[in-house]
């Protein structure tokens, strides 16, 4: 799960999916979780932290960080509401930036945790449907797709 332009110092208001070709197999479900589910389940000791550490966000995996955002994982916008930033995965989970931040390392691990145990929204995308997504309010991802897919998704990022 993730949120589009994470290492961005303002990431997409909006991104937009269209379905070229669906997973005939069923597979590519995308998986919404809205942020305000987040906060109301977090105890406010994470809370706290993911609203005030610093964290690192990679454009990249290859070890640039020069490309990275450096901010709190929950944040308001303009418009005041709260949103979220993330991008966690097998391969990388964003980081405080202060060495020795145990509670801000244990927050980002209780929303890595979060995110892959809590039962998100689910939608399946079908063939020339359009998908409207405000970035911020919802990390999202998509289930595996099925062997031999020939799912084929535009995207677009809205500032």
């Amino acid at each position: 799960m993730h949120t589009d332009g994470a290492f961005l110092p303002e990431p997409p208001r909006r991104f937009i999916l269209s379905c070229r070709r669906a997973d005939e197999g069923g597979g590519g479900v995308s998986r919404l979780l809205p942020v305000s589910r987040i906060v109301d389940s977090a105890p406010r000791r994470v809370l706290r932290a993911l609203r005030t550490a610093a964290y690192r966000f990679l454009m990249t995996y290859d070890g640039d960080l020069a490309t990275s955002f450096t901010g709190p994982v929950l944040y308001y916008g303009q418009d005041g509401a709260e949103r979220i930033r993330w991008r966690g995965d097998h391969i990388y989970r964003p980081a405080p930036a202060a060495a020795g931040d145990a509670e801000a390392a244990g927050a980002a691990e209780w929303l890595y945790s979060f995110l892959g145990s809590t039962e998100p929204f689910t939608y399946t995308l079908r063939q020339r449907e359009l998908m409207v997504v405000p970035n911020g309010f919802f990390v999202h991802g998509r289930s595996e797709l099925s062997p031999g897919s020939s799912r084929e998704i535009m995207r677009a990022w809205a500032f």
